[in-house]
Formats: C-alpha cells, structure tokens, sequence
C-alpha cells in the first residue's frame, strides 16, 4: 500500500511538472519572439544609427518592455533547468547535470548581457554629461550596445549548444518521451552552434545563417513545450525508470 501511495504521487508530481515545464517554455518562447520581433527588429534600423536613434527616442518604452521580456525569460529558464535536469536524469544522471551545467552558465550569461540594452538607452538620456557627445556619436553608442547584446547573446548560444545536443540525446535514449523530439531536439542544439560560430568567424553570413536555422530551432522547443503541456511523459515506460528523487 505504502508502495502504491509513493508510485502515485510521484506519478502526480510528474504530472505537474511535465505540465509547469510546458508552460514555461511556452513563456519563453513567446518572450523571445516579443523581444526580437516586436521590439529589437521593429526599433533597430541596420547601417543607420541616427534612423535607429530615433526610432528608440520615440519608442522607449516600447525597449523597456523588451528588456523587462528578457529578464523574465532569464528568471523562468532557470525553472525549466530544474525541470529538465528532473525529466532527464533518469536515462542518466551525469549527461543530465552536465546538460544543466551547460544551460546553467548560458542562461547566466544571456542575464548579464542584458545590461547591454539598457545601456542603449543612457544616450537619449537628458544627463549634462551627454552634451559632451555629438549627436553621431550618440547614435554610435546606441548601435554599439546593441551589437554588442547581439555578440553576447551569441555567446550563449555557444552553451546553449552543447545543452541541446545532450539532452536531445537522453531525450531519443528514453522510451517515456518520443525519439523525433529528441531528434529535433538535437537538430535545434546544432542550429544554434553554427549560428554562434557564424557570429565570430564570418559575422557577414550571420543574418542569412540566422534565417536559415530558425525555423528548425523554433519547431524543435515548440515542439518539447506542447507535448509537455499537453500530454506529458509516456507514464508506463517511466514507471520501469526507478530515478526520481
């Protein structure tokens, strides 16, 4: 009996956290699309930093939320570290920390990286000290700060990489959660590493390379935050994995 109650409520906490796992990468996602497509690609204007300058001037609240989206994107994915460790370990223990660690150190790298966009805004800034400055340069400032998020969300990624690739793998090797989506899984951690590699060594095909592994990259963390949501882990095919706790 006693045996009966721990098997069900560990069931009913996976349950939970399958379905909180699915919620919070959904959040991610949308916050990440509100980030980069309604707010940095609608105010960042490629090549003119005046024309992007102004775009910032009449828009700043508008870059505010975006950088408040960021923050909560950082502070949520260190819930979806925990739940993913928990959701991984069974297959094993040492890949799934190591997977934690790497998604760990790049989460906490994308959080102090934020600081970049809030210093876009110090230039359209009324302190006297900015009147030392042109308006060009002022507007150089503001680009800078913004390339300067671009390389270091880069960075990131490059640990986001190795996250991806690992647990794509404990993903295929389980038999509780479908092997296509450890498949995408993977597909995603390779997307983002040719990205971030493209970033440094040939900056210039960075946009088309960007264009070309988003769509995988999307479908395959889409993918693994609905079947969470919505249907979870294969239970019986758990139940022969003895790794909770």
């Amino acid at each position: 009996m006693d045996n009966m109650t721990t098997i069900t409520r560990n069931e009913s906490l996976l349950r939970s956290y399958t379905k909180i796992g699915g919620v919070l990468y959904l959040m991610i996602i949308a916050l990440g699309i509100f980030y980069q497509v309604i707010v940095r690609d609608s105010i960042n204007i490629p090549g003119d930093s005046m024309a992007t300058m102004a775009s910032l001037k009449e828009n700043e609240f508008l870059w505010r939320l975006g950088i408040v989206a960021e923050f909560l994107s950082s502070i949520i994915g260190f819930g979806v570290i925990l739940i993913m460790y928990k959701l991984t370990k069974p297959v094993n223990k040492d890949l799934a920390m190591l997977a934690a660690f790497f998604n760990l150190s790049a989460a906490t790298i994308q959080t102090v990286y934020i600081i970049q966009l809030i210093e876009v805004l110090f230039p359209i800034g009324s302190s006297a000290y900015l009147q030392a400055f042109t308006t060009e340069q002022l507007g150089a400032m503001i680009s800078l700060a913004m390339k300067s998020h671009v390389f270091g969300f880069g960075i990131a990624l490059l640990m986001f990489g190795p996250y991806f690739l690992i647990t794509g793998y404990l993903i295929y090797k389980s038999n509780y959660l479908p092997k296509f989506i450890g498949v995408l899984y993977t597909i995603s951690g390779i997307g983002y590493l040719v990205n971030s590699f493209t970033l440094i060594l040939a900056p210039q095909f960075a946009g088309i390379v960007f264009m070309i592994i988003a769509l995988p990259v999307f479908v395959g963390e889409m993918t693994l935050a609905i079947r969470l949501l919505i249907k979870g882990v294969n239970e019986v095919e758990w139940r022969k994995y003895s790794v909770w706790n």
